[in-house]
C-alpha cells in the first residue's frame, strides 16, 4: 500500500491523507454545536426530503442545490452524522481541486501532497467542518471550474455549468461565475453555456419550486438590515487574521511573478495562473456579503480554499529558492499558521484564544459541546407528543423534534417583511416546548 502510494499522483496521494484528517476530525467533533445555519439548512433538507412544500409552506432562504445536495445525503444517512460526513467529503473534494490546481501553477510534489490536508485544517474549513451550509457545497464547483476555465473545448463547457451550479447554491457566487468567465482561455464557450445553464436551471427549479423560491432566495435576504461599522471593522480584523498565512503565500507568489515577467521567462500555464487569481479576487470580494446580518464568517470557507493552490505555489517556490535558512522558516510559519489556529480552536472550543485575532473577545466559539447537544436533544425529545420544539434547530434536527409551523428559519423569518405573515403563524402555533 505504502509502495503504490510513494508512486501515485500527487493530488491521489493527498487525497488518502486529506481523508485521514477528515476522519480524525469528524472523530474529535462529534455532535458539536457551531453554526446556526447549520441547523436551519440540515432540517429544510429534511422538510425537503420528506416531500414537505420548500419555498412554499416552509421557507428557505438560498436557493435548492444546498438542499438537494443535503436531501440527497440525508437519503443515505439521517443523521447529523452522516450529514457532516458528506458535506466533509465535498469539502475534501475542494482540497483534491485545490492539490490539482497548485500542480499546474507550478508547485513541487510534496507541497501539492499536503494541499489537502491543508485545506481540512484551515480555520474555517475546521470551523464549519461537514456543516451544511452553502460555502462547502460549492467548493468544488468553484475549484472545479476554476480548473476548467483555464482549458478549451469540453473542459470550458464543464466549466460554464459549473460556474451557473454554483450560483443557485448562492446569489452571491454570481460574481466569481462571472468574473472567471471573463478571464477562461475560451471565455466565449464558458458564458454561452454559463448562460445557457443559469437559464435551464432557472425554469426548471421554478417549474419544480414555484416562485416562492424567488422571494425567499432573493427578495427576503434583502431586506436583512445592515451592520454597524464596529461589527464590520471586527469582522474585518478577524478574516485578515484568519486568512494572514494563505495571504503571505500569495504575496510571495504574485512578487515572484512579476520578477518573471520583467525577465521575459515564459509563464508557468499562464491561463491558470490567471484563472486562479481571478477567481481568488473574486471570492474575497464575496466576503462584502458580512455587511449584510444574517452572514457570518462561514462565508470565508471557499475564500480559503480558492487562496490555498496560489498559496502553496508560493510557498513551494520560496521553499525551492531560498537561499537562507530564514527564509524557509518564514515560509513554513506561513503555511502552518492556519492549521495552528485550528488546533487553537479544537483545543479551546469555548474560549478559542489563537483562533480569534490578538485582542478579540470570544466570539465564534462553540455554541454546545457534544454531551451537551446530546442532554438538549434529550429533552426536546421528552416534549409532548404533537408539541413542537421551539429551541435551536440544530436541537430539534438532532432530536427529530417538529418545530412551530415546520419553520427552521428563525432568523429570516423573524428579519424579513416578505415572511411577516409565516412569522405571525409560528407565533401563533400553541402548545409549544419549551
Amino acid at each position: 500500500m505504502a509502495r503504490r502510494l510513494a508512486t501515485a499522483p500527487a493530488p491521489v496521494v493527498g487525497g488518502v491523507i486529506g481523508l485521514m484528517v477528515l476522519v480524525v476530525l469528524h472523530v474529535v467533533r462529534g455532535v458539536e454545536y457551531w453554526n446556526f445555519s447549520e441547523g436551519v439548512y440540515a432540517f429544510t433538507a429534511r422538510l425537503l426530503l420528506d416531500g414537505h412544500d420548500v419555498y412554499g409552506d416552509v421557507v428557505a432562504a438560498q436557493p435548492p442545490v444546498m438542499l438537494l445536495a443535503g436531501a440527497g445525503i440525508l437519503a443515505v444517512s439521517d443523521t447529523i452524522e452522516g450529514l457532516r460526513a458528506g458535506v466533509a467529503l465535498l469539502q475534501l473534494a475542494g482540497g483534491v481541486l485545490a492539490a490539482l490546481t497548485a500542480a499546474r501553477l507550478g508547485a513541487s510534489r510534496a507541497w501539492v501532497v499536503a494541499t489537502p490536508a491543508l485545506a481540512m485544517l484551515l480555520p474555517w474549513a475546521v470551523h464549519e467542518h461537514g456543516a451544511l451550509t452553502p460555502e462547502p457545497i460549492g467548493l468544488p464547483l468553484l475549484l472545479g471550474a476554476g480548473l476548467a476555465a483555464a482549458r478549451p473545448g469540453h473542459a470550458a463547457r464543464v466549466a460554464g455549468v459549473l460556474l451557473a451550479v454554483a450560483a443557485f447554491t448562492k446569489v452571491t457566487f454570481l460574481l466569481p461565475a462571472v468574473a472567471v468567465t471573463l478571464v477562461a482561455r475560451d471565455r466565449a464557450v464558458v458564458a454561452r453555456w454559463l448562460v445557457g445553464a443559469l437559464v435551464v436551471q432557472a425554469a426548471l427549479w421554478t417549474a419544480l419550486f414555484g416562485g416562492g423560491m424567488w422571494g425567499d432566495a432573493v427578495v427576503a435576504q434583502s431586506e436583512s438590515a445592515i451592520r454597524s461599522v464596529r461589527y464590520m471593522v471586527e469582522v474585518l480584523s478577524q478574516s485578515l487574521w484568519s486568512l494572514l498565512g494563505l495571504l503571505g503565500g500569495v504575496a510571495w507568489l504574485l512578487c515572484a511573478w512579476r520578477r518573471e515577467r520583467r525577465s521575459s521567462t515564459p509563464a508557468v500555464d499562464a491561463d491558470q495562473r490567471r484563472v486562479s487569481v481571478t477567481l481568488a479576487i473574486a471570492m474575497l470580494l464575496t466576503s462584502a456579503t458580512m455587511l449584510k446580518d444574517g452572514t457570518g464568517l462561514n462565508v470565508l470557507v471557499p475564500v480559503e480554499t480558492a487562496l490555498l493552490p496560489l498559496a502553496v505555489a508560493g510557498f513551494a517556490l520560496a521553499w525551492r529558492t531560498a537561499s537562507r535558512p530564514a527564509v524557509r522558516v518564514v515560509v513554513v510559519t506561513l503555511a502552518l499558521l492556519g492549521p495552528a489556529q485550528s488546533m487553537a480552536l479544537l483545543a479551546g472550543p469555548e474560549d478559542p484564544v489563537g483562533f480569534l485575532r490578538p485582542f478579540s473577545g470570544t466570539a465564534w466559539a462553540r455554541l454546545l459541546s457534544s454531551d451537551e447537544v446530546r442532554a438538549q436533544a434529550t429533552i426536546a425529545r421528552a416534549c409532548p407528543p404533537g408539541a413542537p420544539y421551539s429551541g435551536q434547530p440544530f436541537v430539534a434536527f438532532v432530536a427529530e423534534r417538529p418545530m412551530p409551523a415546520d419553520q427552521p428559519d428563525l432568523f429570516i423569518t423573524a428579519r424579513a417583511e416578505h415572511h411577516r405573515d409565516v412569522y405571525a403563524r409560528m407565533l401563533a402555533v400553541a402548545p409549544r416546548c419549551p
